[in-house]
């Protein structure tokens, strides 16, 4: 079976629990549309588990975006105990990383080895910021934000990170002619697309977009960790 899911933000038991809940095994495959890291406090160890595995595949979040522009400085120009946070929140970008669960990465990182904080570093600096997957003669667009400046005829590629990781999507926009193409994005957790007392759901809008962040690191929204079978439709939450 091949499963997507999206905005994992550090929440490695629930991650766990979710491949435990769909049997996950080496004859499937996973797509996660980004955002592994901030927020929850062990993003270090999904990035590793994932990395330890060949059939587990990766599009760049936004939140990677950040981290990457920040842990070359923090993991290659000093060493474990010499990073002085208090220098770190004078400049305003770190700080609002910090302000946006960038403090919590940090902090799981410097619990491993250096030498597992460099393969991070590297893995997600070579995340790629869309995929595209066939299943079943469905055609699955996947980027963490939107595809934003998209008109007909665009082509993906020619896509700005900030269009394909930034930007949010018209929910019940209808982006493709081909009525087998559908779009499937994170970023925006779909809470915000319901009523503020409905448990957090995966979002198919009116269009051919399905928006797969559940706000797992949002439990006080009824946020959860969501995942879809592409190959059946079926949903899964933890």
């Amino acid at each position: 079976m091949t499963y997507a899911m999206s905005d994992l933000h550090g929440e490695y038991d629930k991650y766990k629990m979710m491949l435990e809940l769909i049997n996950f095994s080496d004859e499937d495959t996973m797509y996660i549309n980004g955002d592994i890291c901030d927020r929850g406090g062990e993003s270090a160890k999904i990035y590793l588990d994932i990395m330890s595995r060949n059939n587990v595949f990766i599009i760049k979040g936004n939140h990677e975006v950040i981290a990457e522009a920040h842990l070359e400085y923090l993991l290659k120009e000093h060493h474990e105990n010499e990073i002085n946070i208090l220098e770190l929140f004078s400049e305003r970008d770190l700080w609002l990383w910090f302000e946006n669960g960038g403090d919590t990465t940090v902090i799981s990182l410097f619990d491993e080895p250096q030498e597992n904080r460099l393969r991070i570093l590297e893995f997600i600096k070579s995340l790629p910021y869309y995929r595209t997957v066939d299943v079943n003669g469905k055609h699955y667009v996947m980027v963490h934000g939107g595809l934003g400046n998209y008109q007909a005829g665009t082509k993906i590629e020619d896509l700005s990170r900030v269009d394909l990781v930034w930007s949010q999507p018209d929910f019940n926009g209808l982006y493709f002619d081909d009525s087998n193409t559908y779009l499937v994005v994170g970023h925006t957790p779909t809470f915000l697309l319901r009523e503020p007392t409905e448990k957090a759901t995966i979002y198919r809008g009116k269009g051919d977009v399905i928006a797969i962040d559940c706000g797992a690191a949002y439990p006080e929204y009824f946020g959860r960790l969501g995942c879809l079978c592409l190959d059946t439709g079926e949903e899964f939450y933890v």
